[in-house]
């Protein structure tokens, strides 16, 4: 009876009215213990208010979410400003309410959703699950909706977009964030990630509309409702034959000897990687074993994000240097770039194959950082004082500012791409062909630059080309990030 009696008392305390001293955090409390259905979340509001946590109930139940990029990132658990099953079903009514408001053939066209492999079991959260209720919220209402039936990379979901004719589509992933963290990027009807006003008009919705509807938790919609299909056969068949239209070397890949490694770091790369070396007739890629199923703890690196390097690639490096092979790939755990970063083990390793395209095409050389910590200054100064006409001794032909809109290479000086005002990304086209970009990272504390460098095909001095391009990026690095006078942290990979 004791046992009983103390088990009504707690259930009388977490259904009574709350007395913080915090009207917010009262109402906020009860907004989640009635609107929450998932127990294992519902449970962790629940202990913190048997214990008395009112800071922490503040800081996850006082602030939403809001949009970076191209759509809602945080960690995963209980909370308003936290990803899990409920902030996903409002974020999808508010979906919901602003497509309807912009698409009069919404309900014909429908939406796509899909998903990574995610997960995270103190919370009973994962990719698949939000999917799940992604699709039921717009299913509730009506809406067809074209959920992927297993994981998928994060490029099938927008090509899926324009393919299928949707007006939308979601992919719940992180990226390569840390495996705490889930998101849920919003694609519109052209592929690309949303930007401003759409970001802020969903927001808006996604306030007006926080109490779920009835059917939003009816996750048996996804296998009783008509409206749902399965696009994994069909998209996964066109996304490989589109990818096959830009291989122009298909016999001269398949005669190379060379050997590539890939990781997925325990993501959903793996068979999409192997698929689409087939198309592009190269033997396999050899599989790093450790690292080649989906894992949501990422039990064997530290931080999922290829762009850390020698870091997180221990175990390909090693595999490499087993199998002779000179090329490394890595992919992001979502697949987000097909191959995101390629690290060459031997400067000879293809020095064949990249002549020939060369003499043809001319000489292009890359490179990729995830430069600095990020302060806020030095960029701020480029986009709003007037545009530099040189980099050091580097001349500038062009600018391009997503931030304001500015692209001087166009007739009226406007940006071709899409305006992105909450962003910071800013491109130089030199006029030795060089092309740079600064921006800074929607995830992490971070100045990020990319530097290509394309040359004509009369430039066959690669060593002399692969020069210029390391001195104009020291160029870009002091004259316009100014590391010395920022405290800025240089991280290469």
């Amino acid at each position: 009876m004791a046992e009983n009696a103390e088990g009504d008392l707690n259930s009388n305390l977490l259904h009574a009215p709350y007395r913080t001293g915090d009207p917010q955090l009262d109402t906020a409390i009860a907004q989640w213990l009635r609107w929450d259905k998932n127990p294992k979340t519902k449970e962790q509001i629940e202990n913190l208010l048997r214990n008395g946590m009112n800071k922490e109930l503040r800081d996850r139940l006082c602030c939403r979410m809001t949009f970076g990029t191209a759509g809602l990132r945080s960690a995963m658990g209980a909370g308003f400003c936290y990803i899990n099953d409920l902030t996903v079903i409002q974020s999808t009514q508010g979906m919901y309410k602003y497509l309807e408001r912009c698409f009069s053939d919404f309900k014909q066209r429908g939406f796509v959703v899909g998903y990574d492999t995610r997960g995270q079991v103190t919370s009973s959260c994962s990719s698949q699950r939000l999917a799940k209720l992604t699709a039921a919220v717009l299913l509730a209402k009506d809406v067809p909706v074209y959920l992927f039936s297993r994981y998928v990379p994060t490029p099938f979901v927008p090509y899926a977009v324009q393919e299928l004719k949707a007006v939308a589509g979601v992919m719940i992933t992180a990226s390569h964030n840390r495996k705490e963290d889930n998101g849920y990027k919003v694609y519109w009807e052209t592929g690309a990630q949303i930007t401003s006003p759409h970001d802020k008009e969903i927001l808006k919705c996604i306030e007006e509309c926080v109490e779920p509807w009835n059917g939003s938790w009816n996750d048996n919609l996804v296998d009783t409702s008509p409206l749902k299909k399965d696009p994994l056969q069909d998209i996964c068949k066109r996304y490989m034959e589109d990818l096959k239209k830009i291989c122009f070397y298909r016999e001269l890949n398949s005669k190379t000897t060379l050997k590539f490694v890939h990781t997925s770091f325990h993501g959903v790369g793996h068979d999409y990687v192997q698929l689409a070396f087939q198309v592009f007739g190269f033997k396999p890629p050899i599989p790093v074993p450790e690292q080649k199923d989906p894992d949501p703890d990422f039990s064997t690196v530290k931080c999922p994000n290829p762009e850390e390097g020698e870091s997180v690639l221990e175990l390909s490096l090693r595999l490499a240097e087993r199998e002779n092979a000179r090329i490394v790939l890595a992919t992001d755990p979502d697949a987000d770039r097909l191959a995101v970063n390629v690290y060459m083990l031997a400067t000879t390793v293809s020095s064949k194959i990249l002549k020939a395209i060369a003499l043809e095409e001319g000489f292009h050389f890359e490179e990729t950082l995830p430069g600095f910590k990020w302060i806020g200054s030095r960029i701020k100064d480029l986009l709003e004082n007037e545009y530099p006409k040189f980099c050091g001794t580097f001349a500038i032909l062009h600018i391009r500012d997503v931030t304001t809109g500015y692209d001087s290479s166009q007739p009226n000086k406007k940006s071709v791409l899409p305006v992105s005002k909450n962003s910071q990304m800013i491109t130089f086209t030199f006029q030795n062909g060089c092309v740079a970009t600064l921006r800074t990272s929607g995830t992490e504390p971070k100045i990020k630059y990319y530097a290509e460098m394309c040359a004509s095909p009369d430039q066959s001095d690669t060593a002399l080309l692969e020069e210029e391009l390391k001195k104009l990026i020291e160029a870009l690095i002091e004259n316009f990030l100014e590391p010395s006078k920022n405290g800025l942290i240089w991280r290469s990979v």
